[in-house]
């Protein structure tokens, strides 16, 4: 099944259109604390891309899981969230958001289906996602959102196929309205054509 998808993606990608998904051979790297923060080293064996000027996606791999790293400026607004979008095959697509849950739908017959395992997704990946806290302000307390550096993925492998893989992301960052960032640019979300290939 794997090699009835990798011919026709890697054609597309030698046609040499300016609307040719980019092609990213993934790295071998160490594993990282998915929690968000972006620690110093954690992804300097990345293959890194810049998805905007203050946007960084970086990507790794070990034998069992892929890391996907973007480090977005999410400090600096209200809220944010992120939606990671993979196939594996032509016929297999799954949008992994993550933003205070965890959720995954899947595509099917053109249309997204209804999101399921919130909270948990039976080991097959994991991203951090924003946590309250209880602080102390003026001597009262209150509750507020932890907000990290960016989103780290951590996905099995064997859970997508060994690749190669194809992924999108649409990065939402919320001010007084939401700035929604996708890449590559001119990616839909339900058709993986000029998505990013992964050469995993």
């Amino acid at each position: 099944m794997i090699k009835s998808f990798i011919l026709p993606w890697l054609l597309l990608a030698s046609i040499g259109s300016r609307h040719a998904p980019d092609q990213v051979a993934i790295p071998k790297g160490k594993p990282v604390m998915v929690d968000g923060r972006f620690s110093a080293g954690e992804w300097t064996d990345a293959k890194t891309l810049k998805v905007q000027e203050d946007i960084m996606l970086y990507l790794k791999q070990s034998a069992d899981y892929v890391y996907i790293g973007v480090q977005a400026p999410v400090q600096n607004y209200r809220s944010g969230w992120m939606e990671l979008y993979l196939a594996d095959g032509p016929e297999s697509i799954v949008n992994l958001h993550a933003s205070r849950k965890l959720g995954e739908r899947k595509l099917m017959n053109g249309e997204w289906g209804p999101w399921k395992e919130w909270w948990t997704n039976q080991g097959k990946w994991h991203a951090n996602y924003y946590r309250p806290d209880d602080v102390q302000e003026d001597g009262r307390w209150k509750v507020v959102q932890l907000q990290d550096e960016g989103w780290e993925y951590q996905i099995r492998r064997s859970a997508f196929g060994n690749g190669p893989w194809k992924i999108m992301l649409d990065v939402s960052l919320m001010a007084e309205e939401v700035q929604t960032i996708k890449y590559p640019s001119n990616a839909e979300d339900t058709n993986p054509e000029n998505w990013l290939l992964l050469k995993i």
